[in-house]
């Protein structure tokens, strides 16, 4: 085995002509949109793969580039090499994701960076918004100040830029607010105890809803299970990174993986922002129904939450929360396994009323609450909230919420069987509360 001195010594002796005669390689990683299991991003990762002692990784050789004054040279390497990448994606017809690069904390005092990027990308007739810069917590702790002023100069460019490794120094959960970035990716460490730390999944969860808030991306890096992806899924977060995934990749096996149809489908840049919508929702956050709407508060008794998307023929399962899962198997068993709601003209289709709401939902954008007679003879109470519409194929997403479980039909009169009697008479009922004069409509 070879010991780290003698290859730390070796990179040491041959920093440029590693790069000079191509040993560094850009190895890419995709990220995938939690809304769509789609190729959103990727990450531009180097390798330094020598003809004598074959592999070397990122920890025995970047921190020597930095220590010899030459990671901005590296960085501007790895910046050009990805470009070209993206550009001959373009090229070949493919979909051109945006992609990020990673910078180290030294390039800045090295030279003017930002303008080092900005003069690279034009002189490649290169869209800014098609990169991403990543700067790790620990770079912006050195100068907040100064850094600040870095970030907010390649933004006012166009350049997108990411806070890399949040979580794994002492920083404050205010510094990205602060600072201004386009998005935040949670350090490894979280993933090593999410699955079987409740509180951990508290204070991610917690963390991501604040993000979401701000408008700021959220990306969970290091994910190795199914498990792991299906929980950040739930809380929101907007893009998963991890080996369960896909392992980081040569362009080389990149282009083999599209020859064999096996590599992850990749997102349609133009359906981007209807995806981001989705994406962002926490499904354990009922303020996705109330957040323009105070009036509704008092209706939240119960957090079941689904996305669907409404379609030509029907509604289909986007995401959905442990809890939603809980309410179809007690109240609606025939949808165990999420089969498509198909649209009927039969009143006595099952979910037909819910159907029929959402489908009005998602042709005007009105936000409506209606009843539906549960399977178990429940009446369930349903609201339902327009998202985004996918400017490709008009398919609209909804957000819908179970507001309550009333007593079974036959119990007792409840208010869903006063509203119906009331439409007899009236075209349209609506909730409202009397000490503001607020309404939604309700739909009987």
């Amino acid at each position: 085995m070879i010991r780290k001195n003698p290859i730390r010594n070796y990179v040491r002796a041959n920093l440029i002509r590693a790069i000079d005669e191509g040993w560094i390689k850009v190895y890419h990683q995709p990220l995938i949109r939690a809304a769509n299991n789609m190729v959103c991003d990727e990450e531009a990762l180097a390798r330094w793969c020598d003809p004598t002692h074959g592999i070397i990784l990122p920890d025995q050789f970047v921190s020597v580039y930095e220590e010899e004054g030459l990671s901005s040279t590296l960085d501007l390497f790895m910046i050009r090499k990805t470009i070209e990448k993206m550009q001959s994606q373009r090229d070949a017809g493919l979909y051109m994701v945006p992609e990020s690069v990673n910078l180290s904390k030294t390039d800045f005092f090295e030279c003017d960076m930002v303008s080092e990027v900005i003069n690279l990308m034009d002189s490649m007739n290169f869209d800014h918004s098609k990169l991403a810069i990543e700067i790790s917590e620990s770079a912006i702790g050195m100068d907040f100040s100064f850094m600040g002023k870095i970030i907010r100069r390649f933004r006012e460019q166009g350049v997108r830029v990411w806070l890399d490794n949040f979580g794994k120094g002492l920083s404050s959960p205010f510094m990205p607010e602060k600072i201004g970035f386009d998005a935040v990716k949670f350090d490894i460490s979280f993933m090593q105890h999410f699955e079987d730390s409740k509180n951990e999944r508290i204070i991610l969860t917690q963390l991501i809803k604040m993000f979401i808030s701000l408008g700021v991306d959220t990306i969970a890096e290091g994910i190795e299970t199914a498990d792991q992806a299906k929980l950040l899924k739930e809380i929101g977060c907007t893009k998963l990174q991890g080996n369960y995934f896909c392992h980081p990749v040569s362009l080389e096996a990149l282009k083999k993986n599209n020859e064999r149809g096996t590599m992850i489908e990749f997102e349609n840049p133009d359906e981007t922002a209807y995806f981001e919508a989705i994406g962002r929702i926490n499904l354990y956050d009922t303020s996705v129904a109330d957040d323009d709407d105070p009036a509704l508060n008092d209706y939240f008794d119960t957090l079941p939450m689904v996305i669907l998307e409404a379609n030509d023929e029907g509604l289909s399962y986007v995401r959905k929360n442990p809890a939603h899962n809980e309410f179809i198997s007690k109240h609606f068993p025939s949808l165990i396994g999420d089969p498509d709601l198909k649209y009927s003209s039969d009143k006595n289709t099952p979910g037909y009323r819910f159907i029929k709401a959402a489908c009005q939902c998602a042709t005007d954008g009105k936000r409506v609450v209606v009843d539906e007679l549960a399977e178990d003879g429940c009446v369930i109470q349903f609201f339902i909230r327009r998202v985004a519409i996918n400017p490709v194929n008009d398919s609209v997403a909804l957000a819908v919420i179970i507001l309550g479980v009333p007593k079974k039909q036959d119990d007792s009169i409840n208010y869903s069987y006063i509203a119906k009697a009331l439409s007899s008479d009236y075209i349209k009922l609506y909730f409202v509360n009397l000490s503001d004069g607020s309404f939604v409509e309700y739909t009987p």
